[in-house]
């Protein structure tokens, strides 16, 4: 164990000694499973914005993300294999590292002393993440789960990032609290209004229907799954006759449990990542999700929000958990654990409850959330961006 800690310190003050370009930037997401998050909108901005001839741009991920990258960004992004000996280089030689999960989301260990070391993260913490939820022990060490700057859209996410990650100012780190790059698109009105008229046509949406959208999180140490399908034709029907139609997106680590080959129910549409998130969000009406964070996105729409807990307390006892055990304090919406509520809230929503609490929720959740938060986050870390 000595050896090993010993190895990895002598790789990040290795890596302190190669120098760094200030204009080449590395950005990784979701260990390199998935384009997507805080670090692909953040990428998004500054291809959009930039005019610097001599920016260099990199997106680290598994091979099949290849084209996806060229396909977005036009060639405009390299893509960069995921543990090949170039990334490895790259990564050592680059002034700007942007990642939305981790140095997971490139290599096992931390290589980027002198470097200006970004985590985005993916969310508000409402369940409990890093140290907190026991992925790694809150070490001081240099060479260990830690960065320079870490992204925050409240005082109450600074708090729980800071305990996650045992962030010391003493040593340099700091937070920027200027929100979260991902939820841009959900200020941005008149695309809105064109991504819905998009998605509707690609999954032959009627244009005037009302969208149920169902988000949950995934469980650590369980693999109960909750899909509409299992609702069967009727509860469907009743759906259609209300020109209302629902989208279930599974997260990505449990998508496998519901195939699409398999789907035997008229009104309900499955779909994987061929729709990134946070566009599926901004074309939502009623959001239904569980502790997945991003109802506290979706708040900024102020639109309904229902919690379906198919699982009641379980996850609370057995798996990661959340902060607030007293989940009612930090919700977007009602909490639903029955199945029959759950048919009833959607067959009557007309009938919801009061947006009161939501809104006094969002203030205290993502009170720091501007809704310019990547040209915020540049504009603090002088990035070469040239507009």
């Amino acid at each position: 164990m000595r050896m090993k800690h010993m190895l990895k310190l002598w790789l990040y003050n290795f890596s302190g000694i190669i120098p760094k370009n200030l204009n080449s930037t590395v950005f990784g997401a979701w260990n390199g499973l998935k384009l997507s998050d805080n670090s692909m909108y953040l990428l998004d901005y500054i291809v959009s914005n930039n005019s610097n001839p001599k920016l260099k741009l990199y997106w680290v991920g598994e091979s099949e993300l290849k084209n996806q990258v060229i396909t977005r960004y036009n060639g405009k992004v390299k893509f960069l294999k995921k543990n090949s000996v170039y990334s490895l280089y790259i990564l050592l030689s680059s002034k700007f590292i942007f990642t939305s999960n981790g140095m997971i989301d490139f290599w096992r260990y931390n290589l980027y002393k002198n470097a200006e070391l970004v985590l985005l993260w993916h969310g508000f913490p409402v369940k409990k993440i890093g140290s907190d939820a026991g992925h790694f022990l809150p070490d001081r060490a240099p060479y260990t789960e830690h960065y320079k700057y870490y992204i925050s859209n409240s005082n109450l996410m600074s708090e729980r990032m800071t305990s996650a990650y045992n962030i010391s100012k003493e040593n340099g780190e700091q937070l920027i609290e200027f929100g979260q790059p991902r939820v841009d698109i959900l200020f941005d009105l008149s695309n809105i209004k064109t991504l819905r008229s998009k998605i509707f046509k690609e999954l032959k949406i009627p244009d005037k229907a009302k969208l149920i959208t169902y988000l949950p999180t995934f469980r650590d140490n369980s693999d109960k799954v909750f899909s509409f399908e299992s609702l069967g034709q009727d509860f469907f029907n009743k759906l259609k006759e209300k020109n209302i139609y629902i989208i279930e997106k599974q997260h990505f680590v449990r998508s496998d449990k519901h195939s699409k080959k398999n789907l035997n129910v008229d009104g309900l549409i499955l779909i994987d990542d061929e729709i990134d998130t946070q566009e599926l969000l901004s074309v939502t009406d009623v959001l239904v999700t569980d502790y997945s964070s991003v109802y506290v996105d979706f708040m900024s729409l102020h639109r309904p929000i229902f919690h379906y807990i198919y699982d009641g307390d379980d996850y609370l006892k057995n798996d990661r958990g959340i902060y607030n055990e007293n989940f009612k304090n930090e919700i977007g919406g009602k909490v639903i654990f029955e199945l029959t509520e759950l048919k009833d809230s959607l067959l009557n929503l007309n009938e919801l409850e009061d947006s009161k609490v939501r809104e006094e929720h969002y203030e205290i959740m993502a009170n720091k959330q501007f809704e310019n938060a990547s040209e915020k986050i540049l504009d603090y870390l002088n990035y070469p961006i040239i507009k």
